[in-house]
């Protein structure tokens, strides 16, 4: 029998009767039957009953079961080693946390996520897999996203060239809605199987779908167990009429309570067992309720510091696994209490507790977003993005160039530009510039640094001692996105949320042309196009931002431009605006 799913442990401090307050309304209102009879009035009556399937994922997942077995079975039978998802947002991030978290068991093939337009990281990946023994399984709910397109083209032409125009279908598959255009190219190329997704499931919403639970099921985890530990977290969260112990409830109410008293900037302590969960969290909660000029900011990544080390807009999430819990973890944990800094704990036994936790994070964050007065199902804002993207590629195909101005500085390591429509190169240097754009950071802030560049280790080390250099020097939050990635994920905060965020939005320059098969256009100038875009839509929207653009060779330029960062940091800040 599956257990109760815990409840978290709330300590709130001086926010505590804010939580009774906001919980005796929940109740008063009745509003978690309301949640779960789709009462669009709950939100903004802007049509959220047509995105609450999700409520009953779980249980409807039981009748598809045998299928997704059935898939399983027949590539271990095959002897495929690999499992490739091509995917983008929701259709990729419950798999990456699942290839992160878990091995495949045995026999069964593991479990790999692309859901980059970076040249570098689709040819690491091409250089990790042999394609006589990888499946590929295209991952895109509307059927028409950009980078699963594309990356469908790209990897279907390679195997088609490697493997045959008869063989290549049966190393595809597709998840999909009913309908979408990629239905049809799988029925076209004979791929291995199709499976359907829910139209009335969003993306990020569609972990305990066919989206989070096929890729997890084809690597050979244990599917009815995922299944009934969701189905038990599913009847708590429908059954328990009080609103603090109700698992999902209560923390949801606890998130929109802290956001509202300025405490948004939602800071995750995980243990290293489950760590990749943060990025799935990121997209749940900022695409979800990042708009209207309010929303919740997923902090994942940091180091846990002293109380010192943080504003008052902090609340702390901390997942526990008794097993691996340590004492110096919570001696911090402790003191951020003791200074004051609201924390939720949520103690699990072990991974197997994902399922059921996906589920709650779910419920909490729809419960946010009725607090927050938005609703949490649309993304209004990350469309501004494609839109500008596109505007890009059409000036390259049209004049051959992306970019809409020149450099405000050219340095031999990398370029610097700044928002305006001025294109005359700008009297101070990139040390200056630097410092007037970190100086503007105050109380409140964060800084996201939105990366489109291939997440290798040594970048992602680098980016993370830039992170910690801002956070020790200005007092703000940080976060790290890599592009496309975070654009269907915390790019909707970015853009529609709190003009509390400043940004830097680094590219690099590609030496060796990867071709999309069908496009006039390759990977690296789609790359850029992406980072361009990124960059005009957040200026249009008054964002505080910064482009870096890395000439080659990338590891050193980056290199060069963190340490010059990082010394501007370490000077006396003179908060003159950039």
């Amino acid at each position: 029998m599956t257990a109760s799913p815990s409840l978290p442990v709330f300590r709130f401090g001086s926010l505590e009767a804010a939580c009774q307050q906001a919980a005796t309304e929940w109740e008063a209102a009745d509003a978690t039957r309301r949640l779960f009879e789709r009462d669009p009035t709950l939100f903004t009556s802007a049509g959220e009953e047509h995105w609450l399937a999700w409520l009953d994922a779980p249980e409807n997942a039981r009748p598809r079961l045998a299928a997704w077995q059935r898939h399983a079975q027949s590539l271990a039978d095959d002897s495929y080693c690999d499992v490739v998802i091509l995917g983008m947002g929701g259709s990729s991030l419950c798999p990456d946390v699942l290839a992160k978290t878990f091995a495949p068991s045995r026999g069964a093939p593991r479990l790999r996520v692309l859901d980059s337009t970076v040249p570098d990281s689709i040819r690491r990946l091409q250089s990790q897999i042999d394609l006589e023994t990888t499946l590929f399984l295209v991952a895109s709910k509307s059927g028409s996203t950009l980078e699963p397109e594309v990356l469908r083209r790209y990897f279907f032409d390679l195997a088609r060239t490697a493997l045959g125009p008869e063989a290549v279908g049966r190393h595809f598959a597709a998840i999909t809605d009913p309908g979408s255009d990629l239905e049809a190219t799988a029925q076209r190329d004979g791929y291995r199987f199709i499976a359907y997704g829910e139209p009335s499931i969003g993306g990020r919403f569609s972990a305990l779908s066919a989206f989070g639970l096929l890729p997890a099921a084809l690597m050979g985890l244990d599917i009815p167990a995922w299944i009934e530990s969701a189905c038990a977290m599913a009847t708590a969260c429908r059954d328990e009429p009080g609103a603090q112990t109700n698992p999902g409830v209560g923390l949801g109410i606890a998130l929109g309570v802290a956001a509202k008293a300025g405490r948004e900037k939602l800071t995750l302590v995980l243990p290293p067992e489950i760590a990749a969960l943060g990025g799935w969290i990121e997209q749940l909660v900022a695409e979800s309720t990042g708009k209207a000029g309010r929303g919740i900011l997923p902090v994942e990544g940091e180091s846990l510091e002293a109380p010192e080390a943080y504003a008052g807009d902090r609340l702390f999430l901390h997942y526990r696994i008794a097993s691996s819990h340590t004492p110096e973890t919570q001696r911090r944990l402790e003191a951020l209490v003791a200074d004051g800094h609201p924390l939720v704990e949520i103690e699990i036994e072990s991974t197997a507790d994902l399922p059921a936790e996906f589920y709650r994070l779910e419920i909490a964050t729809a419960v946010a977003g009725s607090l927050l007065g938005v609703n949490p199902f649309d993304q209004p804002d990350v469309e501004d993005a494609k839109v500008a993207a596109r505007e890009c590629m059409t000036r390259f195909e049209s004049g051959g160039t992306l970019a809409s101005g020149e450099p405000t500085l050219g340095t031999a390591a990398f370029d610097l530009i700044l928002p305006g429509p001025e294109v005359e190169p700008s009297p101070l240097g990139a040390a200056e510039i630097l410092s007037r754009f970190f100086g503007n950071l105050g109380p409140g802030d964060y800084l996201g640094i939105n990366a489109f560049v291939d997440p290798s280790t040594g970048t992602c080390d680098l980016l993370a001692e830039l992170r910690e250099a801002i956070r020790r020097a200005r007092g703000v939050a940080t976060t790290l996105g890599f592009g496309p990635r975070f654009l269907h994920s915390t790019g909707q905060l970015h853009k529609g949320g709190p003009a509390s965020g400043a940004f830097l939005v680094i590219a690099s320059d590609e030496t060796r042309a990867l071709p999309i098969p069908g496009l006039p256009y390759d990977f690296g100038v789609l790359k850029q196009a992406q980072a361009e875009g990124d960059f005009e839509v957040l200026c249009r929207r008054g964002r505080r931002a910064l482009r870096v653009q890395l000439h080659p060779p990338m590891g050193e330029s980056l290199e060069r431009f963190v340490q010059l960062a990082t010394s501007c940091l370490a000077a006396p800040q003179n908060g003159d605006p950039a």
